[in-house]
């Protein structure tokens, strides 16, 4: 891996889980895209949301930096990096035919055909959602990202609440999977090394990942 796509992974710059909830790659300051409206969701969840999602994406990026092989590249994601003259993250995307996972070092995005996209930034929890069924191969940057919509109907507030379900759901599969193809102490020892910049972290050290977006999934059925 180049110089330049490991300084993309650092934070500034298939088993089904048993009640226990996938992995990174850069950023840079970039403005704010041009409409950013955000799912209106519950403090309890949002300050959830908020903490896991910002630690998933550094356990993502040492995935994609571990000495011994880029993780989601084994778990099956494929890597689209930005062309020589464009600034931006690789983009890891992993795709069954009808889900679409995108993750960037600034953030994640699912899309889902019949429920439109969902995107989440890294260190801003809030979800915005688009009726586009296919995230862009032209993504590097948060600007780049579609223009998204605030769910003005019950049907729509419905689909962005099932691809942030699913989301959850899939990032716990991933962390299943690390679970059991990694030595015990793998994904404990990434979260010993996290920069704990944030005062406000609600999530247990005690608790994996996995269960930590399986509780998500389950405060979101609560919520709906």
């Amino acid at each position: 891996m180049g110089l330049q796509e490991m300084h993309e992974l650092t934070p500034h710059s298939q088993p089904q889980p048993q009640h226990t909830p996938l992995p990174h790659d850069l950023s840079h300051p970039l403005p704010t895209p041009a409409t950013t409206q955000p799912l209106d969701l519950p403090p309890a969840i949002r300050a959830l949301g908020d903490a896991t999602i910002e630690k998933q994406l550094w356990c993502l990026g040492q995935d994609i930096r571990r000495p011994e092989g880029n993780l989601l590249i084994e778990y099956g994601f494929e890597r689209n990096r930005p062309g020589t003259n464009v600034m931006g993250s690789s983009a890891y995307s992993l795709n069954d035919g009808t889900t679409q996972i995108v993750v960037w070092g600034w953030g994640i995005a699912i899309a889902e055909a019949g429920e439109g996209a969902l995107w989440i930034r890294r260190n801003n929890f809030d979800p915005q959602w688009s009726p586009i069924e296919e995230m862009p191969s032209t993504v590097f940057r948060p600007e780049d990202l579609p223009r998204s919509i605030d769910p003005s109907t019950p049907e729509e507030a419905a689909h962005a609440l099932h691809l942030f379900q699913t989301l959850c759901t899939t990032l716990a599969r991933y962390e299943t999977w690390i679970s059991l193809n990694q030595d015990s102490s793998y994904r404990k020892d990434i979260l010993a090394r996290h920069p704990s910049r944030r005062q406000d972290d609600t999530t247990s050290e005690t608790e994996d990942m996995a269960t930590q977006w399986l509780t998500l999934s389950e405060m979101i059925d609560t919520f709906q």
